[in-house]
């Protein structure tokens, strides 16, 4: 059911949270270790999407664009939400890089968000580090979608090329997903 794959990857993340503690305890050299992260399950016609920090997900569909699927877990993104910051200056805010949430923090348990949402034939979902959507912007990333819709490993690398040429300070991590055919079973050409 929809809510059993909820608690299963809210506490697989909260498990991997623990795991990076233990580590941490048991070793001073990793002392401050911890990240985010985001992650799919796709199942039927429907993905289950986990996340925790600012790693992000996005799904492109040419009939419909790029669409926001996660929201950072940030001081920024607190800031827009609040309303005390226009959404347009975010992505240039200086603080950009305060995250709320990760995993390995001492403070307290991680606590990740969930959605689910429907899948279409065509939808590419996208799963990506900061390293990726805080050195591109969402319609540099829309442009890669759209000009090399059709080949998921030159759209992913084209993505990895822009956030090089961005400034690639901070590693580049991503995944992405084409849905081919929903027919039941869900099939897709992952990279």
């Amino acid at each position: 059911s929809d809510r059993s794959i909820e608690k299963f990857m809210r506490k697989s993340v909260v498990s991997a949270d623990e795991a990076i503690k233990k580590r941490v305890a048991s070793d001073p050299a990793t002392s401050g270790m911890g990240t985010t992260l985001v992650y799919a399950w796709i199942c039927g016609k429907k993905a289950y999407v986990v996340w925790c920090g600012d790693s992000r997900g996005d799904i492109f569909n040419p009939k419909s664009g790029l669409r926001r699927i996660t929201k950072d877990h940030s001081y920024v993104q607190q800031l827009v939400d609040e309303g005390k910051l226009d959404p347009n200056l975010a992505f240039d805010h200086p603080d950009s890089n305060i995250i709320t949430r990760c995993l390995g923090d001492f403070k307290g348990q991680a606590k990740p968000d969930f959605i689910s949402l429907d899948l279409e034939v065509g939808d590419h979902l996208l799963l990506c580090s900061d390293g990726l959507c805080g050195l591109c912007r969402d319609d540099e990333i829309e442009q890669v979608f759209r000009q090399y819709y059709g080949n998921i490993e030159i759209c992913k690398n084209e993505l990895i090329r822009h956030a090089m040429e961005a400034g690639g300070y901070d590693n580049c991590t991503l995944a992405l997903c084409e849905i081919e055919s929903i027919d039941g079973d869900t099939y897709q050409n992952a990279n």
